[in-house]
């Protein structure tokens, strides 16, 4: 009996490892069988339940227009940036490090002064305004195509129109077309001393006509002239006439007015004036307008033969005032500089003060009609 079972025993101990497969197996089986019993039930009760979905009406898409697309590329080609400096929530400041090196703590980069250390910092240079010669900025030169390390470009005139490189800089022009240049009274200048000329304003008498009352004058020139009240002449307007028995002076009283100041003439008193004149000098072809006055009006031509006129406004001491016609800006005419000075008189034999004669045109020097002035 003992052995009948030990020999069940072993059979036993031999088939374990198949039973305990057989009994995974079947738990697998029914836990698919379960899963597919499921499905099936929600399946049936979704169909049961008649469940539908809500109705949803197409909506047709905007059509882009060409100019909104064009936008928005342009937008990918330039995204937003925070500029240098900027305090933003995501973008810090811009710092640099002071520099004493016994310091080198981190301060704004526009600091002046090390606010830990009080150590002046160097002064920031402006990209823009830089210049490597110290006179047109690096910048403007690269543009144009010269060379920034050569220290004569702002003297040359590549176009040939009278005005020098820094000349077109300064005015904002093209250094290489001929018809892009400063305003042309920019070559003006005061040859020489201003100029008081004495002269004397006579009221000679006053006759009786058909038409009114003629007046007879004696004027700046020194002729005689022959006027009606209203009337201009040699820059000087009729206003008004006192007759003697109703004037201060109890004598005929003859009023005129030059634009700046009103002037009593009795008659048979000569009143003494002066008319301040001037010499202007035109550096482009070296013409002269000699004893200009106020109220003189001129013209000057550029080397492309455009004229542009102008009159004078005022003489000063320093200066003469002058007004564009055309555009009605007005400008300072100032004295010629030593250097100027000293070409016009080794141009045309000019001694100290002595002026050309008016309407004189003298070739300038080097290349013909390319004078070279220098920086002022």
């Amino acid at each position: 009996m003992s052995g009948l079972s030990r020999h069940n025993l072993s059979r036993l101990q031999q088939h374990y490892e198949k039973l305990m497969l057989v009994v995974v197996l079947l738990g697998l089986l029914a836990s698919a069988l379960f899963l597919v019993v499921q499905v099936y039930q929600e399946r049936t009760a979704l169909k049961l339940a008649q469940w539908k979905q809500p109705s949803v009406q197409p909506k047709k898409a905007t059509p882009l227009s060409a100019g909104a697309l064009n936008a928005k590329g342009a937008a990918l080609t330039q995204p937003f940036q925070l500029e240098i400096g900027a305090k933003g929530l995501m973008a810090s400041e811009l710092r640099v490090s002071c520099i004493n090196l016994s310091c080198a703590k981190p301060i704004p980069y526009s600091a002046a002064i090390c606010p830990f250390c009080g150590t002046k910092q160097p002064e920031i240079i402006d990209p823009e305004k830089f210049s490597t010669t110290g006179d047109i900025p690096d910048k403007w030169k690269t543009k144009y195509g010269f060379d920034i390390h050569d220290p004569h470009v702002a003297n040359e005139d590549p176009d040939n129109d009278g005005f020098t490189n820094f000349e077109e800089f300064r005015a904002g022009t093209d250094p290489k077309d001929p018809l892009s240049h400063p305003n042309i009274s920019g070559k003006l200048r005061i040859l020489g001393d201003i100029k008081k000329k004495p002269f004397k304003l006579r009221f000679m008498g006053v006759m009786t006509m058909p038409s009114g009352l003629v007046f007879q004058l004696n004027l700046r020139s020194g002729k005689t002239h022959l006027k009606k009240l209203g009337e201009e002449v040699e820059g000087y307007k009729l206003q008004a006439f006192e007759p003697a028995e109703q004037s201060p002076e109890r004598k005929d009283v003859l009023t005129l007015f030059d634009g700046r100041e009103t002037i009593r003439l009795v008659k048979g008193k000569a009143q003494e004036k002066f008319e301040i004149t001037a010499d202007l000098i035109f550096l482009i072809d070296h013409s002269v307008r000699s004893n200009v006055t106020a109220d003189t009006v001129f013209e000057l031509r550029d080397r492309g033969n455009k004229t542009s006129a102008y009159k004078v406004i005022d003489i000063m001491a320093d200066g003469v005032k002058i007004r564009d016609l055309t555009s009605g800006r007005e400008m300072i005419v100032p004295p010629c500089t030593p250097g100027e000075v000293e070409g016009v008189r080794g141009l045309t034999g000019v001694k100290g003060n002595e002026a050309v004669p008016s309407g004189t045109n003298v070739p300038p020097r080097g290349v013909p009609g390319a004078p070279k002035p220098g920086l002022e």
